[in-house]
């Protein structure tokens, strides 16, 4: 019995990191501001110690991690912070919430908001580029 008990222990564990490894990847994120269209990259990896944690490039802009990170079987939340410059006066901080399309995790549609602010600020659809 303790043999049967350790067996799906480890099966439980094992699983599990199965299926944050198979979270983590590269997307190409097609963010619209009305009908803008802007193409930003977003990974997510695990760390050493096997926690899921992400970064976002936006082409001749700003590299940031992603804040607050979520990911269960359908949903990816969370925020990034989006440095003032030249046309962005005050820093901001974007909350993102997409949909996954499927368990596979190949595709995601969502919007974006302002953290504290329920007024739509765009909306995106992500594509997997790479595992």
């Amino acid at each position: 019995m303790k043999a049967l008990a350790s067996l799906l222990l480890s099966a439980l564990i094992f699983s599990g990191t199965f299926a944050l490894a198979r979270d983590g990847g590269e997307y190409g994120i097609h963010l619209f501001f009305d009908e803008r269209e802007f193409v930003d990259v977003m990974t997510v990896s695990k760390n050493p110690e096997g926690i899921l944690e992400g970064r976002m490039f936006v082409p001749q802009d700003f590299e940031g991690p992603l804040l607050d990170l979520k990911i269960d079987d359908l949903k990816i939340e969370f925020d990034l912070l989006v440095p003032k410059n030249a046309s962005r006066p005050t820093d901001l901080i974007f909350h993102y919430v997409g949909q996954f399309f499927d368990q596979k995790k190949e595709q995601i549609t969502g919007f974006v908001t302002i953290r504290g602010s329920p007024e739509f600020t765009a909306s995106f659809v992500a594509f997997k580029r790479k595992p």
